[in-house]
This record gives structure tokens, sequence and C-alpha cells, in this order.
């Protein structure tokens, strides 16, 4: 995966099991772990499989607006809409998406969104 300066965005390269697709870190709603690969859920609702780990796919994204809530998700902080704080805690986003939040991402949401 690379990210590339494309008419001044964040642009990546994904590669997947049927080729390479260039997204804008912007569509991008969350990223789900699936084992050895991450599953990229984009704001058309579209899903990308990509040959990368979660851990690999947050080190080329913190810098761009993400943050991990969870041991399995990576969230672009710009689609969430709402922090339920209940228990378990759970993060709802565009496209009527719900992810659960762990104990430290609570910590790192509240610390960012300055709850």
């Amino acid at each position: 995966m690379k990210i590339l300066p494309l008419n001044h965005k964040d642009k990546l390269v994904i590669r997947t099991t049927g080729g390479a697709h260039i997204i804008s870190c912007n569509d991008i709603v969350f990223v789900k772990a699936d084992n050895n690969y991450s599953k990229i859920y984009l704001t058309n609702k579209k899903e990308l499989l990509a040959c990368n780990t979660l851990k690999h796919i947050e080190s080329i994204l913190k810098s761009s607006g993400f943050v991990r809530c969870h041991k399995s998700y990576l969230v672009n902080i710009e689609s969430v809409i709402e922090l339920c704080c209940s228990i378990p805690a759970k993060l709802l986003l565009k496209n009527n998406y719900e992810i659960p939040v762990s104990r430290e991402g609570l910590k790192r949401i509240k610390l960012i969104f300055g709850i």
C-alpha cells in the first residue's frame, strides 16, 4: 500500500486479490481486521479486501486522521457522528455503521474530541 500525492489530495493504492484500487483517504469510513487482510469500508458503501494487515494500514493512515478504537478497527475521525459511552462503548459512523470501542480506544477517542 502506498500513499500517492494526486491532485493535492491523499490517495492510497490498495492492493487486493483482484488488482489495485486508487482511493482517497477521505473516502474511507473505517477499516476492519480480517486475519492477515483488512476490509476497507468506503463512503459509497463499497468494501475492499486489502492484502495488508490492519497494523500496516494503521501505520500509513495514522497521520491522516485515523484512530485505532479497537484491536480490530481503525476509524476515520471525520466519519464519527456519535460516541456512545455506555458499556460496551461504541461509535456511530456515517452510513449507519456501529463500531465497538475498547477501553483504551475510548481514552484515545475522548482525547481527540476533548471530552
